[in-house]
Order: C-alpha cells, then structure tokens, then sequence
C-alpha cells in the first residue's frame, strides 16, 4: 500500500519533502487498518490502489495490456470482496468514457469498443466459476450474498420465530463463519416494491450519505473540504489525474450507500483523499505565496488533521480483545472445548470465543423472551455451557433467581470479570 501510494505521489509532482511527510504519515494510518477488528478490506484498499495506478498511467487508454491488467486487477478484488464485481465495472465503464472524450487519439471510437470488450471477457472469464460456485452453493444466481443480506437485515422486517436457538452449521464455529446459513433460516417477511419500501430505502440512503461524510471527518477534519475542493476543481479544469481520484472517490461509496457503509470500506479512498490533499496544499501555498513560519503552520495543521484519527484508535484500542484470548485459554485448559455454547450478550465476543476454542456458538432468533423461554430453549438445543454477562452485581443478583441459572449443573470459575459461567450439562 506504501508503495503504490508512493506511485501515486510520484504522478503528481509535488515538492519531495511533501511526498516524504505523506508517506510518513500514511504509516499510522495503515496500522489503524491492519488492527482493525474486521482487516478484510485491507486486500482490496491495496488492490484499488494497484488499479489506480494503472488507469493514470502514461497512455492507459490506448494500452491493451494495462486495459487486460485492469481486469485481472479486478477479477482480483472481486474475490477479495464481492462488492468489487460491480464497482469495478461500472467504474472501468464511466472510465473509459471519461478517457475517450478526453483523448485525441486517431481511431478512438475502436479503442474505446476494444477496451470495453476485452475487460469484461477477461474479468468474467476468471470470475463466473467462482460466482457458479456460489450460485450452487446457496441455491440462487448469485456473484456474492452479502448484498442480500444487508439488504434485508436493513430494510425487511425479521418476523419472531417460534423457535429460540439456532445452532450454526455442524463445520462452523458460529454463525459468523459464513451468515448465510442464520439468515437463510430467519423468517423474513415476503416483501414487493412499494412506497413504503421506497421511502425506508431514501431514509437509508440519506443516513448513509451522513455516515459516509462522517467516515471522512474521522479519517480528517479536512478530508470533506478536499473532497469538494476537489469536485469543484474538475469540474473547472479537468485535470486528468485529479478527474481519475474523482471518479474513483464517487463511485466506490455509491453502491455501499444504498444499504450499509463503514468507515473501513472507505480506506482505499482516505489514501487517495491524503495525496488529493497533498496536491492543493502545495499548490494554495504556492498560489499564496506562502513562506517560512506560515508555511510551516500550514503543513502542520495538515498533516496534523490525518494523524488524530490513527492515534486515537491505536490508543483506545490498544490491548482491546485480550480478555478474549484469556477467556479462551482458560476453557481450552479447562477441556470446554467442542461444546455447544450460547451467550445472551450481542457483541460478537462469542463467536471469537468459539473460533478460538472450537465450540459451538448458538445464537437467538428473537430479541424479545422470558427465561423460561430461554431455559427450556438450553435443554432442547442441549447446550452445555451458558455464558451471562453481566453490568452491575445488582442484574447479576437478578439472574440468579431466574430458572436458567436454577436449572445449572454448577458455574465455572474463570478470571473474567462480570461474567458469570454455567455448565448446564
């Protein structure tokens, strides 16, 4: 990632101590990414970055073999994340559009048809048998399920099953493993587009749009002002460099703003949103004329601006999930291991518990239950170890009344604090 931001850098000429303070900076900002709970976009924030260093190179229109390059890129991020299957094409698509009203090439109207038809035989062509794969493996045409998932997870309704418990695949940990199996037996509501639909959905795009400003401002205080900074330069110059890190910062949040989006998807663009910001810090200094202390200030406060969020994050997440790794160890020396376990806690702390030792890691079907409910729930399911945490010794004093903890064998004792252990077998 550090090089190819080095690449990108290169392109756009500015002064080498601002490339050297860029790439210095951009050291913390990778760490924030590679200790993030959920580092999986960390292979397609490197693969984007490879793509845009091809598409803003010297001659990408008329170069067969980077165009070919460009769909193996994007074969490759498409089986990095699946959400990279459509923004890459209509990404490529608009690209080649933009290129081709751009440039003053003899015969463009062949490249762009050429370019056009190469990629997607290529792309499709090294991904179609993993999305048949797929398709047979969840039973519907399909290029990835997490689409449909956050689709109805955000926008449908979940009806309250009968049934309490549900256990994850006999080869899986949990139901995080792979969700499709907790989604696939969770009663949805039958849903047609309707108005209602339409409005929840614009409801959800509207917070999206603010959860995507927000994302921003987190990674800078001054990433949403070079945003539009840089939409408003484009628009006026054209600049072919700076027009590629427009569209690209653009499209790649659009499909995700229709149902979900985290600061995380975004990575890929915070690199290029530095090196944007990089480019009109020069050039406003320059423009200004400004010198010396004032200069200094200037590069300060920029840079500056993208090292709050790193450090905040390294520092309140540092040691964070030890307690996990502890807990785990602890169970596995105390043979709790290849058991069927369950949690009323909604963080995802069982399903790293179970990873870790093997067990089995049921979850609720419904938000809404009595005890009883639930016990009776333990003994059908035949769990064996019931985890309740816990926030004050008042709600812990609560629970001891209720038939669950009655119903236990005995507790185990483990050095978590506000965790109260149940062998119900």
């Amino acid at each position: 990632i550090l090089y190819f931001t080095h690449r990108l850098l290169d392109k756009t000429q500015v002064d080498k101590g601002l490339r050297l303070m860029t790439l210095l900076i951009s050291l913390p900002l990778l760490l924030t990414f590679v200790f993030h709970d959920l580092a999986a976009d960390v292979p397609i924030c490197l693969l984007l970055l490879i793509y845009l260093d091809i598409t803003t190179g010297k001659n990408f229109f008329g170069n067969t073999k980077k165009n070919l390059l460009c769909a193996l890129i994007g074969a490759l991020s498409y089986f990095a994340k699946a959400y990279a299957m459509p923004s890459f094409v209509i990404h490529f698509i608009i690209l080649q559009l933009v290129l081709y009203w751009q440039s003053k090439e003899a015969g463009k109207k062949l490249i762009l048809a050429r370019n056009l038809m190469l990629f997607p035989l290529v792309f499709f062509a090294l991904t179609v048998p993993w999305m048949y794969v797929l398709s047979e493996k969840y039973g519907y045409a399909t290029f990835g399920y997490s689409g449909r998932l956050n689709f109805f997870w955000t926008l449908i309704p979940r009806k309250q099953p009968e049934y309490l418990l549900s256990g994850p695949p006999a080869h899986h940990t949990s139901h995080w493993v792979d969700p499709w199996y907790f989604f696939k037996d969770s009663q949805y509501q039958p849903y047609s587009f309707s108005f209602s639909l339409f409005v929840k959905e614009a409801r959800v795009f509207l917070e999206n749009v603010i959860t995507v400003l927000r994302s921003f401002h987190a990674i800078s205080f001054l990433s949403n002002v070079i945003i539009l900074t840089l939409f408003l330069y484009v628009i006026k110059k054209r600049e072919p460099l700076l027009t590629l890190f427009m569209l690209m910062i653009a499209i790649l949040p659009a499909g995700y703003m229709l149902v979900h989006i985290e600061t995380r998807f975004l990575w890929a663009l915070a690199m290029i949103v530095l090196i944007t910001g990089v480019v009109f810090l020069e050039r406003a200094m320059h423009h200004f004329n400004f010198k010396g202390n004032l200069r200094f200030l200037c590069e300060c406060i920029f840079f500056v601006s993208f090292l709050i969020y790193p450090i905040n994050f390294l520092k309140d997440n540092a040691g964070k999930g030890k307690e996990v790794f502890q807990l785990a160890a602890e169970l596995k020396q105390k043979g709790i291991t290849d058991k069927a376990i369950v949690s009323t806690d909604p963080s995802f702390e069982l399903g790293r518990i179970s990873y870790l030792t093997n067990n089995r890691a049921f979850s609720l079907t419904r938000t809404t239950y009595t005890y009883e409910e639930l016990g009776q729930a333990l003994k059908e399911n035949n769990i064996d170890y019931f985890f309740f945490y816990y926030k004050s010794p008042h709600e812990l004093e609560v629970f001891r009344l209720t038939n669950v903890y009655k119903q236990a064998v005995d507790t185990v004792k483990t050095g978590r604090a506000n965790l109260l252990l149940l062998n119900m077998r």
